[in-house]
């Protein structure tokens, strides 16, 4: 006996994708409207991730304005198999898949020790039949808007807004009949869960920029711009066990919910940030180069009490190669100095830092009541996490026509409080 057993979970996958776009319009006015399937298989059998999309765009240009609207509609529906590939790959080849009816045997092997404690060798392809199942959607729409207005030569005001939906459900099943309840109590065999999560988001900005080239070989250039944002995110876990046999995987046929791991999870963040920004570039005849910005935070994701900050950069470079007494050294591409800092942090936190949240204890009431459990501790002082950078760097490039690559040299200090 020598059976193959990665042959049964394991086949050839194709994957296929189509699209269509159509556009028209005149010269003030475009439009179009595009769609995409794609379908891919998995080398399990079973598994599989199916996308699609629908996209809009819609452009509108006359005299001064500059107005673009796209819109995105996205879908994933996702399967996983219900193959185990480490239990086919695990299973020793001198078993049969198959007895000598034809039929699929819970068990290849059943064996007892010196305490007569009998020993299962579970047959992986009987899991395979069961009723689990373990599937994924998700959608996604996101609509961008940008208006641009031409003040003058030189001169934009720039405005846009972007809003995005986004919905994921994930549902599994584990049939009661499968190996990992050998051991549990007929009441806790197969588990549901159920995942759904939504997230809606939107961002605005607003922006002037300025850009001129002056007589003497001066350039100079400013931007102006504010931004807000704010993302709401809810979540539910929900686990039942304890199904009949046979069950399809109906939560409603479950005996409880699945208290040993925890009760269901409910998740409702908000989180909202704003932000000014200054910057300012000058050149002078390419050969000395300065720049500036300066950017104010506020982000609910630290303390009431630290919730916005002020952040800095400066730069400054020097052309060596297109000074008067270096034209001379043919062999010289390049070289530049310059040098930069500034700090800079992080929004990595979750939105509640300066609250202290409390959960329901749900195991255990006493007869004063339901009782709570301090989740997490507030502080209203918690400070934004601050990076100050500032490097000196050099690089050139020499050899005329040969064009060595480019050699740079640098000293960088980094320090974070």
């Amino acid at each position: 006996m020598n059976t193959y057993w990665l042959k049964v979970p394991l086949k050839n996958a194709f994957s296929q994708r189509h699209s269509i776009y159509a556009d028209g319009g005149d010269d003030a006015v475009r439009y179009g409207i595009g769609a995409n399937y794609r379908r891919n298989e998995g080398v399990m059998k079973g598994s599989g991730r199916n996308t699609y999309g629908i996209n809009l765009d819609l452009i509108y240009r006359k005299g001064k304005f500059n107005i673009s609207n796209k819109a995105f509609f996205t879908g994933v529906k996702s399967d996983d198999s219900p193959y185990d590939f480490t239990a086919f790959a695990r299973a020793n080849p001198y078993y049969k898949m198959y007895d000598e009816n034809g039929s699929t045997p819970k068990y290849l092997e059943v064996t007892s020790d010196a305490y007569s404690n009998p020993n299962y060798v579970r047959n992986p392809l009987y899991d395979a039949t069961l009723k689990s199942f373990s599937t994924g959607k998700q959608q996604v729409f996101t609509d961008n808007l940008a208006i641009q207005y031409n003040i003058m030569d030189g001169m934009q005001a720039i405005a846009g807004v972007s809003f995005t939906v986004d919905n994921t459900n994930n549902e599994s099943f584990l049939d009661p009949r499968n190996a990992s309840f050998e051991q549990d109590a007929n009441d806790l065999k197969g588990r549901y869960t159920a995942r759904e999560s939504g997230k809606t988001s939107w961002q605005g900005y607003l922006a002037m920029n300025y850009g001129k080239v002056l007589t003497g070989g001066h350039q100079l250039s400013i931007n102006l711009r504010g931004d807000a944002t704010e993302s709401q995110t809810k979540g539910l876990t929900t686990m039942v066990r304890g199904f009949p046999f046979g069950s399809n995987g109906n939560p409603a046929y479950g005996t409880s919910y699945d208290t040993e791991q925890r009760l269901p999870g409910y998740v409702d963040a908000v989180f909202r940030s704003a932000s000014g920004l200054a910057a300012g570039n000058y050149t002078w005849q390419n050969r000395f180069l300065a720049d500036a910005t300066v950017r104010y935070d506020v982000s609910t994701s630290f303390g009431s009490n630290q919730s916005a900050h002020p952040f800095w950069s400066l730069g400054a470079g020097w052309n060596l190669h297109n000074e008067p007494f270096m034209r001379s050294l043919r062999f010289i591409n390049r070289l530049k100095v310059f040098y930069n800092g500034g700090t800079s942090s992080n929004q990595t936190f979750t939105g509640m830092g300066s609250t202290s949240v409390y959960t329901y204890a749900g195991l255990y009431n006493i007869a004063m009541g339901q009782s709570l459990e301090l989740g997490q501790v507030g502080n209203p002082d918690l400070k934004w996490p601050i990076t100050l950078t500032t490097n000196l760097d050099s690089t050139s490039r020499c050899c005329g026509r040969a064009s060595m690559p480019a050699s740079t040299t640098s000293a960088r200090i980094r320090m974070t409080w």
